[in-house]
């Protein structure tokens, strides 16, 4: 549909956005966040609906929605998993003045200001999103196989053979500079940040199946969390090893978000400004780096 903008006089097309998620699922939680809060800096450019999946199977089958979080804008699948907030507004963008919004309203700049990365890591990112997204969109005549005529079920893979199989996800936090020197000095009040991280991320992603409803559990048999600190921002990777007959890639991604989680927990007296606000702090890029049978 057409809206007309009063302020500009001139006809603009509204985003038709649709977020498919998980409710229990903590990167969903994340892929909600972002979406509110470029909804609320667009205003009406954007018409935003939050889809749960346990909810609407019928638009999950149009869409061949196969991971979550996933983004639909304008009938078509465009990203999966968390995209950082500059890959979504250039999406968005296209075809619309969103633009010119955003030009005009000083604070919407400096919030997607704050989260802004280097050429190759946004061009890297780039492709990788828009393979995955192309090979989804290719997969007409597939089937959600956690969804059946009587609703949900956990997918039966006892007759799969056992085989070696590793997953790789990272993931960002934006921080103010003061906060990673504090952290790099260990002098953050409630105790070291890192090693806190690595001990949550470790746990949770050891209980995994117990907070994602249709997730095997799994014999995890390695866990490796490392981090890589830069001048205002910490990237997370997480690498998890199993021996079983499905992948490891929800408590790869399990293990990052609740490491990134922790981190702002732990720093989050210090990021705040006066007003008890986060204008710095941001988790961002959540992604699968591989996964892969061994």
């Amino acid at each position: 549909m057409k809206n007309k903008n009063k302020n500009k006089g001139n006809d603009f097309m509204v985003k038709k956005v649709e977020v498919f998620i998980s409710p229990t699922s903590p990167v969903s939680a994340m892929a909600v966040k972002t979406m509110a809060e470029i909804s609320n800096d667009l205003k009406n450019e954007i018409n935003v609906s939050i889809i749960n999946i346990l909810e609407d199977s019928e638009k999950v089958f149009q869409y061949n929605i196969t991971d979550l979080p996933s983004i639909v804008i304008d009938g078509k699948l465009e990203f999966i998993g968390v995209p950082d907030k500059k890959q979504l507004l250039n999406k968005l963008k296209s075809n619309s003045n969103i633009n010119n919004i955003l030009n005009n309203n000083s604070n919407s700049n400096n919030t997607y200001s704050n989260n802004n990365y280097s050429n190759n890591n946004y061009s890297n990112n780039k492709e990788d999103k828009n393979n995955n997204v192309n090979k989804h969109n290719n997969k007409d005549n597939k089937k959600l196989t956690h969804l059946t005529e009587n609703g949900v079920h956990m997918v039966e893979v006892g007759e799969k053979p056992t085989q070696k199989r590793i997953a790789i996800a990272k993931g960002t936090i934006k921080l103010q500079k003061e906060t990673i020197a504090k952290i790099k000095n260990n002098k953050i009040e409630k105790g070291n940040v890192l090693t806190t991280a690595q001990i949550a991320a470790i746990t949770s992603i050891k209980n995994t199946s117990n907070i994602i409803p249709l997730c095997h559990p799994l014999q995890i048999t390695g866990i490796t969390v490392d981090f890589d600190i830069k001048n205002d921002e910490i990237n997370v990777e997480t690498k998890v090893k199993t021996l079983g007959q499905t992948g490891v890639e929800m408590e790869a991604i399990t293990g990052v978000s609740v490491a990134l989680l922790t981190i702002w927990d732990m720093v989050k007296s210090i990021e705040k400004d006066n007003e008890g606000q986060y204008p710095n702090t941001a988790i961002t890029n959540i992604h699968v780096i591989k996964k892969e049978k061994i």
